[in-house]
């Protein structure tokens, strides 16, 4: 083709808004509103989804990470005695993932290797598989790979320890307290701080933001 038609077509113009932040007294406005509504509303699922919110926006300001590794923070991860989060993990995006997936065992697997290849956790595959710690795999044995939601973070400038104040760790050890004795969730069984309990997995990028 002598000329491209393509070079013909006038580029579409893209406007870019500015960006806007809030100022102090905005973040003050918004936390003062949102803390008086956890306090008067009589709606369990309404004071849950508004601190929520809270939590979600209080870790935005904190600790300064990406939707994807907010999404993935576990409780564990919060350091409450020397005031520090662990920022390792980031949000599995891959759907192919999410459901239990069969391997076949090969020659030289362990349950620790198996775990490490598909990124998830040993006792997890202990778990769906009914198997003892240190049970000798057999080879073509058809094993469960249970659901993966996290996966190591790659951007190594966030995977750290980040400082936090006093006062984060309050109010984290508040919500905590709060999903424990008003929601009455297991935080052991699932640990992630923003887990979706109608659909059993983490909430998506969409409902968050």
């Amino acid at each position: 083709v002598a000329n491209n038609p393509i070079e013909e077509i006038a580029k579409y113009k893209v406007e870019y808004k500015e960006m806007k932040f809030w100022v102090q007294e905005e973040v003050k406005t918004f936390f003062d509103y949102i803390n008086n509504y956890i306090n008067i509303t009589l709606d369990l699922n309404e004071k849950a989804r508004a601190y929520m919110i809270k939590i979600l926006v209080l870790c935005g300001f904190a600790l300064g990470d990406r939707i994807g590794e907010t999404r993935a923070l576990l409780w564990p991860m919060i350091d409450f005695r020397h005031q520090r989060v662990i920022i390792c993990h980031s949000i599995e995006y891959d759907p192919q993932k999410f459901n239990n997936r069969d391997y076949v065992v090969k020659n030289g697997d362990t349950i620790k290797s198996i775990a490490a290849y598909f990124d998830t956790t040993i006792d997890d595959i202990i778990q769906a598989n009914h198997i003892k710690r240190n049970e000798e795999l057999k080879v073509n044995k058809k094993i469960i790979i249970p659901p993966t939601y996290l996966k190591t973070t790659k951007n190594t400038w966030s995977s750290d320890y980040l400082v936090v104040s006093e006062k984060f760790c309050n109010e984290m050890e508040m919500y905590k307290k709060f999903l424990e004795e008003e929601l009455h969730r297991d935080l052991k069984k699932v640990p992630m701080i923003f887990w979706n309990t109608e659909y059993n997995r983490p909430y998506s990028d969409v409902t968050l933001r």
